[in-house]
């Protein structure tokens, strides 16, 4: 009978010395010898990270040269290095070996408990879940159980993570940002994005970052989520302070919840509603999420809102995401549209008014179908109904009366109150 362990073992690339020795415990598994089973396991682990240690490129992070040949000098012996990987694992910072948790330290030392209890032939019962708890515990910390090199030794995990060679895609990111939480202190941070966001830049994104299908989002998402705030803490402080407009706002994009964190940085608020709104095109979403942050919460001060509302128009000259309508109608952004479409009326005449009139008519059906009609709109439409047959606004015009009666409705009782020629027939015809 084959077990999942032995599928792991060959899909994992486990080094040879620790690879026969696995399949030794496997062989007593199967035939109910628990202990040496255990024993087998337990010592192929270790063999594990003796070779982690040993293939190391580079020196743990506050690491003494002197130590660290010590250190490679027990491994190498026989008669130290079991006891020697055992002190690597459970050294403390900041000269750590292993960028690992409290909460993996305390595993490893529990089955190092059971595997003293099996060599010492105590009297504690042995079973079949011990092997296989041992089994899910090397399966989940295989990959965790990295060389502690600082920034340059997570950044070596994440290149590892993220190559499929190496790590099955879609395997939990979660470790890593255990690494980035013990390994990378606060003033290091703002360099550690930078050197994060260059890998993504060269090796997985390209032009387009935060992508939600893109490879890499997880690793974010798991550090703006991680039970220590202290990293969602400095990925807003990077952001506000590091970051271009087209970074930030693909970051919001992605992460709309961090709107508000994003917007309490006074300064940052004030750049955004002042200048760098309006440096990005106006389908960018992600200034949209500012945009509806920075009305909704009333960031603005109330001397300061008109002009926002004039660069906002300017900026965006009817184009908004329908999820803005309602924010919008709380400011005079529609207003503002209405003056720019229908106001000046002499635009309008014959003969270059069709010319504005189909310019602007997708913008002009926008605006109908958010505010509806009025007396003058309704002029409007028929400055251009009265001699115009054909073109943009005659045939768009035609086809939202046709697909919306109302607006018809709406029309014709205008018409009638304000005693202006009616052009229904000519709204609707064949």
């Amino acid at each position: 009978m084959r077990i999942r362990f032995e599928q792991w073992i060959e899909e994992n690339n486990v080094v040879d010395s620790a690879k026969n020795l696995f399949e030794e415990s496997i062989i007593c598994y199967k035939v109910a010898a628990y202990r040496s089973a255990f024993i087998m396991s337990y010592i192929a682990f270790q063999n594990v990270l003796k070779n982690k240690i040993l293939k190391s490129a580079y020196i743990p992070s506050n690491m003494p040269q002197a130590k660290w040949n010590e250190i490679n000098s027990k491994i190498c012996d026989d008669r130290t290095w079991d006891e020697m990987i055992t002190e690597c694992v459970t050294m403390k910072k900041p000269a750590q070996v292993f960028l690992i948790s409290d909460d993996i330290v305390k595993q490893y030392e529990y089955w190092r408990v059971i595997r003293n209890d099996c060599a010492h032939g105590k009297s504690n019962i042995i079973s079949y879940s011990h092997i296989e708890s041992f089994w899910l515990f090397t399966q989940a910390y295989y990959i965790k159980f990295v060389i502690n090199g600082g920034m340059s030794g997570i950044m070596d995990i994440i290149a590892k993570h993220y190559d499929p060679s190496f790590t099955p895609a879609n395997t939990d990111c979660t470790y890593i940002v255990e690494n980035i939480n013990n390994g990378v202190s606060g003033e290091e941070f703002d360099e550690f994005f930078e050197q994060l966001l260059k890998y993504y830049d060269d090796n997985i994104w390209g032009f387009y970052k935060f992508e939600s299908r893109r490879s890499g989002i997880d690793l974010w998402e798991q550090m703006l989520a991680h039970k220590d705030s202290r990293i969602r803490k400095q990925i807003i402080k990077f952001m506000t302070e590091k970051s271009d407009e087209g970074l930030l706002f693909d970051f919001v994009k992605a992460f709309p919840n961090t709107a508000s964190e994003l917007l309490a940085n006074t300064s940052f608020a004030r750049l955004m509603w002042t200048k760098s709104i309006y440096n990005v095109h106006s389908s960018t979403q992600g200034a949209w999420i500012i945009v509806k942050k920075l009305i909704n919460d009333r960031i603005i001060p109330n001397e300061e809102l008109d002009e926002f509302n004039k660069k906002l128009y300017n900026w965006s000259k009817g184009w908004m995401p329908s999820d803005m309508i309602e924010t919008l109608r709380s400011t005079d952004y529609f207003d503002r549209m209405k003056r720019d479409l229908f106001n000046d009326g002499g635009r309008w005449d014959p003969p270059n008014g069709i010319d504005i009139a189909n310019v602007s008519i997708d913008s002009i059906i926008k605006y109908i179908k958010i505010s509806g009609l009025d007396s003058e709109i309704a002029g409007r439409i028929n400055q251009i109904f009265s001699f115009a047959t054909y073109g943009r606004f005659y045939d768009g015009i035609r086809g939202l009366m046709k697909s919306k009666p109302e607006f018809l409705e709406e029309y014709k009782k205008i018409v009638i109150t304000n005693c202006l020629n009616d052009y229904s027939e000519k709204l609707i015809e064949d």
